[in-house]
């Protein structure tokens, strides 16, 4: 009875995320037509993708060259680009893809409830965290564009799945939970190299771990962070193996260097000099360009020298950027996911959602303004969705906090997988980023509401009893 109630729920949550990102598929599909599911008359990231899958699936090249010879590629990381170009062989086009795309998302608020179950340790609690999840704007219109932020929220929450389920477990901790979880990391990050630096918490949490263990065992709390470590390490190495045989240096991608320098020392000089952020960031861009190329990004040797020069100037102050890079972090919990939703798919005119920016800017007076010149509907579709966004990121946070009083060391690895994000991205917040910390976060404001909800009714009934 309880595996059919499982299914029934399973089949509720990926029915409600599947007929939402499918009607907003045959609602793209029909107001801007094929084309926009052909990555390469999309944006940058969707072209360069789509480049790779074709030369894959037509040439066996992992290249973005238009043409022969099809050099190798040193940006892009390999997991979503093989994933695409095995769905372009088989239908010769991007639709194929877009809908296995569509699956796949609507697989992961499934992840989402057991992930909740496992934390929560309650259906209804874990069913509302994974619904609201299905629901999020964003992530349901990503899933309808030619991008890896889909396949890695899923490979994403998976391991947070298993690694949750490896810290739940105490001593009976099995070394297949310790593999599957690095592997799933391992994974996630060959899909985008963001987690590549988040290896370190897991490792923590099994160092951690040994406090807690006995004495005669200790070997063994030693022995899995060793393990975790050499099991993501040997998933990742293929590819560095692949790029020290073409570039004679091992890294994942050569788009970091480049965008320490435009993505985050850029915003910080633009703040310092009381210019606006896109001034700056043309400037640097076309000094880039000037001294570099226009290919500095796709270039390993060209994008460490930039990289070079960006840890140069941080090394200047790096004092003030490090409280600049702390002072970014709003702007990546409020970045606002529906009137981005709205307009990229809709095609409205919303109003200007960069909110936290401003607010960061002390721009009190545009955002007056901003409210103002728009009717009585944007309005409130404005301030409910910056109200929803604070009160997630408010409660999921403090959510993680109180759950340390139930489990320390899930409650610190959930506090740090939700923060790692915004530190690791800095300046560059958009919403699309907060897609894999959503499940923490979402989990966690749910897990505080209905704890809050439960203080309540049981000090009521105290009150009662006292009166009595």
């Amino acid at each position: 009875m309880k595996n059919n109630s499982k299914i029934k729920i399973y089949a509720i949550l990926f029915g409600v995320a599947l007929a939402l990102r499918l009607s907003l598929f045959f609602y793209l599909y029909e107001s801007k037509g094929a084309d926009f599911f052909d990555p390469l008359k999309q944006g940058t990231d969707q072209a360069e993708y789509g480049r790779v899958a074709i030369n894959l699936a037509e040439h066996g090249s992992f290249s973005m060259s238009k043409e022969a010879p099809y050099l190798p590629d040193p940006s892009r990381t390999p997991v979503f680009p093989i994933f695409l170009s095995i769905w372009y062989w088989l239908s010769g086009g991007f639709v194929l893809p877009t809908i296995i795309n569509i699956l796949l998302s609507s697989s992961t608020p499934v992840v989402v409830f057991e992930l909740a179950m496992l934390l929560l340790k309650n259906k209804k609690e874990s069913f509302v965290s994974a619904i609201i999840f299905a629901f999020l704007p964003y992530g349901a219109y990503l899933s309808n564009l030619i991008m890896a932020d889909t396949l890695f929220t899923l490979f994403f929450s998976l391991f947070l799945y298993f690694f949750a389920k490896l810290a739940l477990s105490g001593k009976d901790i099995k070394y297949t939970w310790i593999v599957l979880s690095s592997f799933l990391l391992g994974i996630a990050t060959l899909t985008r190299p963001v987690t590549q630096f988040f290896v370190a918490v897991p490792i923590l949490i099994l160092l951690f771990s040994c406090f807690w263990a006995p004495k005669s065992k200790l070997k063994n709390f030693f022995l899995r962070p060793i393990l975790f470590l050499a099991v993501f390490l040997l998933v990742l190495s293929p590819w560095l193996e692949r790029n020290y045989y073409h570039f004679n240096k091992f890294f994942l991608s050569s788009i970091g260097g480049y965008h320490l320098l435009v993505s985050y020392v850029a915003p910080w000089k633009a703040q310092k000099e009381n210019i606006s952020r896109s001034e700056e960031h043309g400037r640097i861009k076309n000094y880039i360009e000037e001294k570099y190329g226009t290919n500095a990004m796709y270039d390993i040797e060209v994008s460490s020298q930039i990289s070079k020069e960006a840890k140069k100037e941080i090394l200047k102050d790096p004092l003030n950027y490090g409280l600049f890079h702390l002072s970014v972090i709003p702007i990546y919990f409020f970045n606002n996911d529906v009137l981005l939703t709205l307009r990229e798919a809709f095609s409205l005119k919303v109003p200007d959602f960069y909110l936290a920016r401003k607010i960061m800017n002390r721009d009190f007076d545009s955002i007056i303004k901003n409210i103002y010149s728009q009717g009585a509907l944007w309005t409130i579709v404005f301030l409910l969705s910056y109200a929803a966004l604070f009160l997630k990121a408010v409660f999921g946070i403090g959510g993680a906090f109180l759950y340390l009083k139930k489990n320390l060391l899930v409650g610190i690895f959930f506090l740090m997988a939700i923060f790692y994000f915004p530190l690791i991205i800095g300046p560059e917040g958009h919403a699309r980023f907060r897609l894999p910390a959503e499940p923490g976060l979402i989990i966690f404001s749910v897990f505080l509401a209905t704890s809050a909800y439960k203080f309540l009714v049981n000090r009521k009934k105290i009150n009662r009893n006292v009166a009595i």
